[in-house]
């Protein structure tokens, strides 16, 4: 039996066992919990308000700042009991009326430009995505609420690879993952529904087609996305989805008036080489994707010190030619990490669960860091970070997160890379360090100092989970640090060390 089947007849299941549930809730005596329901409805998906953050809140422009969303919280004191049943109706019509989800990444430059634009139209309901957050999750949780949608549109940045959601990275590999999640978007859908994926150049290659095809089998929808660069003509996009796999019937979801006033693209910047050059624009993202040099490459120099000057987080997506190992290595010490940004590894090509990114300081001179990052949320992932003067990585900002990193190790994962101090140093709060799974694991060897440092007083509330350290990644060669392995000092506080689930040891 094909996968497709086994997750359709398991969506199947799953549908019954929720009408049962359904039904049994249907029963409950009035009053009890039909309060809770309503509000439940109203905060997510319901408002009057055409905008919607999935956390809970609803969204309005806030015209004095010019530069986000305010969010307005509707609370139980905020609604009597008089009004329930007039809230519960409304609520009906308004999903009824419903025709469109529109998807909108908040890392996309100002976003708000665009899903402003859909206010006045009823048949389209705007959803936003948390940039820190499971996109995907927020969708499957958002359509869990509709039935017979005509369109989904999902506005966020791309490569000819895939498209980021939230924090996740959507190519072919990460689908298999999500196969069963993405199935279940199809109970929402009428027949004959579009899905229309904005991110640039996604159906450019080969394999952003066949992520294309795969999301056409599993949603039962016609599949459409950009063979270019999609966003405002003087930075050379366009709006046109010139891909399609079925019949498309419904338009772009944005006015012509929006398409003209939002002047970006919906592209990620894309290192596609080893060499340490630094000849582009690298004065915004969408001036380097336009003057990227006279290599016409761009190097992981160059995508940081774009990321730096754009505002909002930024995706920089890897897309190295050849077969990895790839070894950057460095001339002169990378910049700091000022400005959000997922810098991921797990994007090149040839990522197949294990870093194939070597970023690798032996020809400098002098004190040098691998990666410093001032920023807050902040996701750096997939490398083998090696021979640095001193730590591999440094954590100076707030809710950043390490992940599936080789840190003082080679591409191996067993070949020593010296670090001269400590593996992560981590001097802010809220960090996030490993994961629950083998990929999501770092491994911290080979260092002069600690191989965790958890140092200072607004060191408080980080997470270390699942990671090696003093080994090689299969856990069983000693790689060990030359001090401790973890050490936490100099008040550093609340901060966890291994977890009570699974995998968080």
């Amino acid at each position: 039996m094909r996968l497709i089947q086994i997750i359709r007849r398991a969506r199947l299941a799953g549908a019954q066992a929720r009408a049962l549930v359904r039904e049994s809730l249907c029963s409950e005596p009035p009053g009890i919990a039909h309060l809770h329901a309503t509000m439940l409805e109203e905060r997510l998906l319901f408002s009057a308000t055409p905008l919607v953050d999935p956390a809970g809140s609803t969204l309005v422009p806030d015209a004095g700042a010019g530069a986000g969303l305010a969010s307005g919280d509707i609370s139980v004191s905020d609604v009597s009991l008089d009004s329930t049943s007039q809230q519960a109706a409304s609520s009906s019509a308004a999903q009824q009326a419903v025709r469109e989800l529109v998807f909108i990444d908040t890392s996309v430059d100002e976003y708000w430009r665009l899903a402003t634009d859909l206010e006045s139209d009823p048949s389209k309901q705007v959803v936003l995505i948390d940039s820190r957050q499971d996109g995907i999750a927020i969708i499957s949780d958002t359509l869990a609420a509709y039935e017979s949608l005509d369109a989904i549109h999902i506005v966020s940045h791309g490569n000819d690879s895939g498209i980021q959601l939230g924090n996740v990275w959507l190519n072919q590999r990460a689908l298999q993952g999500y196969a069963g999640e993405i199935a279940g978007w199809q109970d929402a859908l009428a027949t004959g529904a579009d899905l229309l994926l904005y991110g640039c150049n996604l159906a450019s290659s080969q394999e952003g087609q066949t992520l294309l095809g795969s999301l056409q089998e599993l949603t039962g929808a016609d599949v459409a996305a950009s063979v270019d660069l999609t966003g405002h003509t003087d930075l050379g996009g366009d709006w046109d989805l010139e891909y399609a796999r079925g019949t498309i019937d419904v338009g772009i979801a944005f006015s012509s008036a929006a398409q003209n006033d939002w002047d970006f693209l919906l592209a990620t910047v894309t290192v596609t080489t080893t060499s340490d050059t630094n000849d582009g624009d690298t004065s915004s993202i969408n001036n380097l994707l336009i003057t990227p040099g006279a290599d016409g490459a761009i190097s992981l120099r160059e995508a940081i010190l774009a990321a730096n000057n754009t505002a909002g987080s930024d995706t920089i997506a890897f897309n190295i030619p050849g077969v990895g190992p790839h070894t950057i290595a460095l001339a002169s010490a990378l910049p700091q990490v000022t400005d959000a940004a997922v810098i991921d590894g797990f994007t090149e090509p040839d990522y197949a669960g294990t870093p194939v990114i070597r970023i690798d300081g032996a020809a400098l001179s002098g004190t040098n860091d691998g990666l410093h990052i001032v920023a807050s949320n902040t996701t750096v992932r997939g490398f083998s970070l090696t021979n640095f003067s001193r730590h591999g990585i440094v954590l100076s900002g707030n809710n950043n997160t390490l992940q599936g990193n080789y840190i003082g190790l080679d591409t191996d994962g067993s070949t020593p890379g010296p670090l001269g101090d400590n593996g992560i140093h981590i001097l802010g709060a809220d960090n996030l360090i490993g994961g629950t799974t083998p990929e999501l694991r770092n491994v911290v060897a080979s260092t002069g100092g600690e191989g965790i440092l958890v140092n200072g007083s607004s060191a408080t509330g980080n997470r270390l989970y699942g990671n090696y350290v003093g080994t090689d990644a299969t856990g069983t060669l000693d790689r060990g640090a030359a001090l401790q392995g973890i050490r936490v000092r100099s008040g550093a506080s609340n901060n966890f060390i291994g977890g009570s689930n699974p995998g968080e040891g």
